[in-house]
């Protein structure tokens, strides 16, 4: 059973450190309309680690990697705001990657992790880690939960686990945060900021990732999470008081030309359009988003593709795909520039970041693959 860790005190006094750059108001409308055709933002070091959309008050949340800030896209006025963070914002070694819109509770969650483990390959593993939920309707933090006492639980047999960068919510508005190096374990965040140690498995000596991107699949009531260090999707039925996951069978290309070694899927994305049938897996080492899809709830997948972006010189030389999105009916790539200063994960001088639209490519995958697409 998962033991309770921590409650992190959702009071108006740890709402009120969570602050915008500047004020502002959302009109809240029932549908958004559309957005289609590839955008670039200008700000200065905006490095994109992640994004999702608020489809209730019409926003692109992105997080900031490096600025460790969350940058929110007006689509439609081609205008941000960004959201500051108290305590995180400007404090080393604080990033801010992942970011995903919660629907049960209008939230967006924001990861403001230590980005030690990232930058040393896993070998540092100090530094604090938070989630935010943020609240869209009232522009404040509903709680900021601390890893710090899950995080302690991951000192297994001589190895440290941590590092964190991406969730998913169940439909109870829960959130499941997996680990990415050296120990297979999921905190698990209840939607009022209760943290617990949901699942923790054995340490790894492997030199893989353990966890990367992850998605929840409501209608079979699983998260469905990569495991590159087990070069596989994994499954985990969230309604099981004993959590454990269940790798999925996974058909591979039959020409070789893509591996078991090579998922790192740094985002995971099942979008509506394609009735949550369908990964969308953002192969930084590849430079492409593999699509790999199911019929039968994700006992197993089918390799069905790959979308390379190399839409401009600067993207071929310079962008890796970490997490796409879907605005309305289309579906966008947002890349991160790891490698502008030469040296891994650190930030460059950069200032222009596009986000591309994609939409017709993946169609064509999934229609040629005998799937269906729904337009909203």
């Amino acid at each position: 059973m998962p033991s309770t860790l921590s409650l992190l005190a959702a009071s108006l006094a740890a709402a009120a450190s969570v602050v915008s750059a500047f004020p502002f108001h959302f009109k809240e409308t029932d549908n958004c309309s559309g957005v289609n055709g590839t955008f670039s933002i200008d700000n200065y070091k905006l490095y994109p680690e992640n994004l999702d959309w608020d489809p209730v008050h019409c926003k692109l949340y992105i997080s900031a990697n490096f600025n460790s800030t969350v940058l929110l896209y007006d689509p439609y006025s081609a205008t941000y705001d960004i959201l500051t963070f108290d305590g995180i914002t400007g404090v080393d070694p604080y990033h801010v990657s992942g970011i995903d819109y919660d629907a049960t509770t209008e939230s967006i969650l924001i990861s403001a992790n230590s980005g030690n483990p990232f930058v040393t390959s896993g070998k540092n593993m100090t530094g604090a880690n938070k989630v935010i939920r943020w609240d869209t309707n009232t522009n404040s933090a509903a709680y900021i939960a601390d890893l710090a006492d899950f995080t302690a639980e991951l000192v297994i047999n001589n190895m440290t686990g941590g590092g964190y960068q991406d969730f998913a919510e169940d439909k109870e508005g829960n959130t499941y945060v997996p680990v990415v190096f050296h120990v297979p374990a999921i905190a698990k965040i209840t939607k009022s900021g209760e943290v617990s140690s949901w699942y923790i498995g054995e340490a790894s000596t492997s030199s893989k990732y353990i966890y990367l991107g992850i998605v929840f699949h409501e209608s079979t009531n699983k998260l469905l999470i990569t495991a590159p260090y087990l070069g596989t999707f994994v499954s985990f039925d969230v309604s099981s008081s004993s959590p454990a996951p269940t790798n999925i069978t996974m058909n591979w290309p039959a020409d070789g030309s893509y591996t078991a070694s090579d998922l790192e899927c740094d985002g995971l994305l099942n979008p509506a359009r394609y009735n949550r049938d369908v990964l969308l897996c953002s192969e930084n080492g590849l430079q492409a988003i593999t699509l790999w899809a199911s019929k039968d709830g994700f006992a197993t997948v089918d390799y069905i593709g790959q979308v390379a972006d190399n839409s401009t010189a600067d993207i071929a030389t310079w962008a890796s795909p970490t997490a796409t999105v879907q605005i309305g009916n289309s579906i966008y790539i947002s890349h991160e520039y790891f490698h502008d200063l030469n040296e891994f994960d650190v930030a460059g001088n950069r200032s222009t970041f596009p986000f591309v639209d994609a939409t017709a490519d993946f169609d064509k995958l999934v229609v040629a693959a005998g799937y269906t697409i729904t337009d909203a």
